[in-house]
């Protein structure tokens, strides 16, 4: 069809490509036709689902080829958003009033999914996630009208602001209602549905916010409030569960096209009242129940804890995609890090926070430390790329920033027992559980830093000193550097989990290049780091002992091995071979160490809650 669209716009050189045309016209009429009239009168689903897992059974159900939404709405979408070339000969075919026929197929979708019932998604109707591809059909044709007439008062325009106004509406309505869980269930699906539209209709809402949307945000963070030490989660947290999914959708959108300074204040106060509400839930304590950190509110049934900082890590990666629009690119980027600074005091400490893995409820700490170092990387990232941002960034003492954070991912480490001579490491450690995607995240920020270069090492020091006390080291000025050589040895002698000292080579050789690629600096810099002791009580560690690890309180014989293998590893460039020497070195394989496998990243994806 895509094809066929593009040799509409081209002059016809032969009667065999006007015939071509004037059939797909036709079937491109009928399909549209068809799409429409299937969607309005054919129900997705008949009858209640028989599976007990999901409300969504696809047997008997009128769904598309893989199993997903409605047929009709599929086709609407694969018709409409093909290629600009199928877009116009969608309006060439059926002409404008076909924003009209959509829009009134969508009111009525909706009217029929009201009269079901709170809840229900068989019968009458369709689901509403094939209703919002209706929604989002709308809005792109809309959009490609306006363009083309470049005329915000036309018929999708219109039409655009009428649909809009339904959600902003429903959020306007629920103002005065208490915390319940009909209200926070008529602002979910008011917020899935706005969070539908065009980017840049959505992010104009945000360039001039209303009381609207305030409503929705303010209860989401009225929720995180109510955290209670009851294991059972009722149906207005249930609600609430699908509004912080509604939330980032909306978020999302948004950010797709612009990060105002009213979303990213917004996007603040969210990450704020989440790591308040995980900071209270890791004062009570392991054993403790919680009525929101669990998985069917804030866990793998839904949404994980960290999906607002994702939304940070989303706008970078977005910024350092596109091309040109250089002052509105740094802008946005200040904006991120300014977030990201802002809510750095309540996410840092609740990473290091010393309460054990939680084993009563979903522990919130892990995939929040995952979304911060993901983040923290692309921002690293996009100052790399982009030469004119990261001079923008320096201004607003981005480096020292970046230096705390890498100051938390050599503390971890320190925060577990490695145990000793006479006894194993304890079953119960201190700080959240390593054993997680987040550790892939820390090591692959840890990394990147790196990389970037030697300012960042110095400001860590800085940072790095305030949190772990040493004794005298002889060579001050790298003295971040020696602790951070430090971790990397206790994390291979069982700090962390054995997948992880596959990362321990790409670490490793980060920090050779941080260090202008000199072997010997190189090779003093870990020399210094089998000696460094602590002076004082940190996490595990007690004052004198080896940050390093039982494993490196050996003779000078077998330290000197150790570092003159790794020099040759250095000068070879064969770095593969260094994980073997390092594992020798720390303690050599840890057998029924009760690790897990390696992990894979979390997905903060909502579109289906």
């Amino acid at each position: 069809f895509a094809c066929l669209a593009q040799v509409m716009r081209e002059p016809a050189a032969s009667d065999l490509e006007k015939e071509m045309v004037r059939v797909f016209k036709g079937t491109l009429l009928s399909s549209l036709q068809h799409s429409l009239l299937s969607s309005k009168n054919i129900p997705e689903l008949v009858a209640e689902s028989t599976l007990s897992v999901t409300r969504y059974d696809v047997k008997g159900a009128m769904r598309g080829p893989g199993g997903e939404d409605h047929v009709g709405c599929i086709a609407l979408v694969r018709l409409s958003r093909e290629s600009d070339y199928l877009t116009n000969a969608v309006f060439e075919v059926y002409g404008t009033s076909i924003l009209h026929d959509l829009s009134c197929l969508y009111q009525a979708l909706k009217t029929s999914e009201l009269e079901r019932g709170f809840g229900c998604d068989h019968g009458k109707g369709v689901t509403p996630i094939s209703r919002r591809i209706i929604l989002r059909v709308i809005s792109h044709l809309a959009l490609y009208e306006m363009k083309g007439t470049n005329d915000q008062s036309s018929n999708g325009g219109t039409i655009l602001r009428q649909l809009v106004q339904v959600p902003l509406g429903e959020m306007r309505s629920q103002k005065e209602h208490p915390f319940s869980a009909d209200k926070v269930f008529r602002l979910s699906e008011a917020s899935f549905d706005l969070s539908f539209f065009s980017p840049e209709l959505v992010a104009d809402l945000f360039d001039n916010p209303s009381d609207d949307l305030g409503i929705m945000f303010e209860c989401v963070v009225t929720g995180y409030a109510k955290l209670a030490c009851t294991s059972d989660a009722d149906a207005v947290f249930h609600q609430w569960a699908r509004l912080r999914g509604a939330a980032l959708s909306v978020l999302r959108t948004c950010l797709k096209a612009n990060i105002s300074n009213y979303c990213a204040s917004i996007i603040s106060a969210l990450i704020k009242a989440e790591c308040e509400a995980a900071a209270v839930q890791s004062n009570r304590g392991p054993q403790s129940g919680s009525n929101i950190f669990s998985d069917c509110v804030i866990g793998e049934e839904m949404l994980h804890a960290g999906a607002y900082i994702v939304l940070i890590r989303e706008c970078l990666d977005r910024i350092g995609k596109e091309e040109g629009q250089m002052e509105k690119h740094m802008e946005e980027c200040r904006r991120c890090l300014s977030v990201l600074k802002e809510v750095s005091p309540l996410v840092m400490p609740l990473m290091l926070h010393h309460s054990p893995e939680a084993t009563s409820h979903v522990d919130p700490r892990p995939t929040i430390a995952e979304a911060w170092f993901l983040t923290m990387t692309s921002l690293v990232s996009i100052c790399k790329k982009h030469n004119h941002i990261a001079s923008s960034l320096v201004k607003d003492d981005m480096e020292s920033f970046m230096g705390e954070s890498l100051s938390v991912t050599v503390s971890l480490s320190f925060l577990k027992d490695l145990g000793s001579r006479e006894s194993s490491s304890p079953a119960t450690q201190k700080g959240m559980s390593l054993d997680g995607p987040h550790t892939l995240a820390m090591n692959g920020f840890t990394s990147e830093c790196m990389i970037a270069g030697p300012r960042i090492l110095t400001k860590m020091g800085r940072s790095i000193v305030s949190i772990v006390q040493v004794n005298h080291i002889f060579d001050q000025s790298n003295i971040g550097v020696i602790i951070l050589a430090a971790s990397l040895l206790r994390a291979v002698s069982g700090a962390l989990p054995p997948w992880s000292v596959e990362d321990t080579p790409t670490l490793a050789q980060s920090m050779y290049l941080a260090m202008h690629s000199d072997p010997d600096a190189f090779i003093e810099i870990f020399s210094a780091a089998t000696k460094v002791t602590a002076s004082a009580n940190f996490g595990a560690i007690k004052s004198g002992e080896l940050l390093a690890g039982r494993y490196l309180d050996v003779s000078n014989k077998h330290i000197e091995s150790f570092l003159h293998q790794s020099k040759e590893v250095c000068i070879k460039g064969n770095w593969k071979k260094l994980k073997v020497i390092l594992k020798a070195t720390c303690g050599g394989k840890k057998k029924d160490s009760g690790f897990n496998l390696k992990p894979q990243f979390t997905s903060w994806e909502c579109d289906r809650i």
